[in-house]
């Protein structure tokens, strides 16, 4: 199971030329963001009612989602954590790139992609507990409290909160659904 972070460098520290630049326009050497974040940016200038959500976890990166969901404390640290990078945009300084506030205005929202609450059934080597199940449901609510707060705080503006949710029996019945979809804005069930 993965322990890193993603791909900072596809993120926001790859150049994009003129040739595959959303509005044809190539990136500097002296611009806060590059990379894919910056071409989201520019999509979201280009289509101004686009929402984007930075989705957290999947397959290959939710070894830890058990254990960081299993406190009040750890809930709130991950949960703030998101927020300080994905929503308010302060990104790890990294190759000349990223700041406070440099990622700004991307993301709309979170996504959580847990892969899987309470089974063995998810990536080799991902931390799991029979507690996962409602820690779930607290981690969305700590999620959306959070989130809430922040858009309370930026003239009111709506944050998603979404979830890609398991369709098979096995792994569905690891998620309160009577319980969590009061702070989700909608789940998307993984029926590939």
């Amino acid at each position: 199971a993965g322990d890193g972070a993603g791909d900072a460098f596809a993120d926001y520290q790859k150049s994009f030329g003129a040739d595959i630049s959303v509005d044809g326009v190539g990136d500097t050497w002296n611009q806060p963001i590059v990379g894919n974040f910056n071409q989201l940016k520019k999509l979201k200038a280009k289509y101004p009612k686009l929402k984007i959500v930075a989705s957290i976890g999947g397959w290959t990166y939710s070894k830890y989602f058990s254990d960081a969901a299993k406190t009040d404390a750890s809930r709130k640290k991950l949960v703030s954590s998101c927020i300080d990078m994905f929503i308010k945009g302060n990104l790890p300084v990294q190759g000349g790139y990223g700041g406070p506030g440099t990622g700004a205005g991307i993301f709309d929202g979170i996504d959580i992609d847990w892969e899987y609450p309470g089974s063995p059934n998810g990536h080799t080597g991902n931390h799991y507990s029979a507690d996962d199940k409602a820690n779930f449901t607290k981690l969305a609510a700590e999620f959306r409290t959070e989130l809430d707060a922040w858009g309370a705080a930026n003239g009111g503006k709506k944050m998603r909160l979404t979830a890609a949710l398991p369709a098979g029996q096995d792994k569905i019945a690891q998620v309160e659904t009577d319980k969590l979809g009061q702070y989700l804005d909608y789940a998307n069930i993984m029926t590939y």
